[in-house]
């Protein structure tokens, strides 16, 4: 009798466990798992900056990324100002994503369900510089070479051994813009063997002769750019 009350016992205790062990996956599979970022990175907003009334963030996102911006509080409407360069993905009253779609600056509001204002955000969206730079690093390891973002535009600045290395470095950066035309190239080709900058073609001498009174020739020579140049003339 008492070995069958300790297997009914120890039947229950199983069963138990067999049900809390189906409640704690049940609540892992409920739970919210942050979708990645770009570079992980998540805009935390906290009670505090909100009691003060409206609180405000300056938010730079690269084009064609997202990140997640969590909120203490139930958010009832979302408002873009331009939705052509940033829009948002609600994920819920407290998560929401904002995206950049395009280059450019814009702002977004972030209002309760009685359209008190609880957030604002100044949005400006860039090329994916980061990404630009490392492209870089990776196919030209040996290369001096800087890219920066201005809106549209990717300007290229450094200096590298040759004109072949600078024609693949504007490739590379034209692969992050819309047009070839965006990518302006600023890079300084240095000599492949002496490691000095490249100058311009020496001016052509053209000798021309002259007369003197005693009848005996000279010559001057005349130097001719081989490309006109500005020069500040004082009076």
């Amino acid at each position: 009798m008492a070995k069958g009350i300790d297997l009914i016992i120890g039947a229950a205790a199983g069963l138990a466990l067999i049900g809390m062990a189906g409640m704690a996956a049940g609540e892992q599979k409920d739970a919210k798992i942050p979708a990645p970022l770009a570079g992980g990175q998540q805009i935390e907003i906290d009670a505090a900056e909100l009691s003060g009334g409206q609180a405000g963030r300056s938010i730079n996102l690269p084009e064609g990324k997202a990140r997640l911006i969590n909120i203490p509080v139930e958010v009832g409407k979302v408002l873009v100002a331009d939705p052509a360069v940033a829009d948002v993905v609600v994920m819920s009253s407290r998560q929401i994503y904002l995206i950049g779609l395009s280059a450019g600056a814009t702002n977004a509001f972030f209002l309760d369900d009685e359209e008190v204002e609880l957030l604002r955000s100044e949005i400006q969206v860039q090329l994916d510089v980061a990404a630009a730079n490392k492209s870089l690093k990776t196919l030209l390891p040996r290369a001096d070479i800087k890219i920066t973002a201005i809106k549209s535009h990717l300007f290229l600045t450094g200096s590298v051994r040759s004109v072949s290395v600078s024609r693949i470095a504007q490739v590379i950066a034209s692969r992050f813009v819309a047009k070839d035309a965006n990518v302006i190239n600023m890079l300084m080709v240095l000599d492949d063997q002496s490691g000095k900058p490249k100058l311009p073609p020496v001016p052509t001498i053209a000798p021309v002769t002259f007369e003197k009174a005693d009848n005996k020739p000279y010559k001057v020579k005349i130097y001719r750019a081989a490309a006109p140049s500005t020069a500040l003339i004082g009076k």
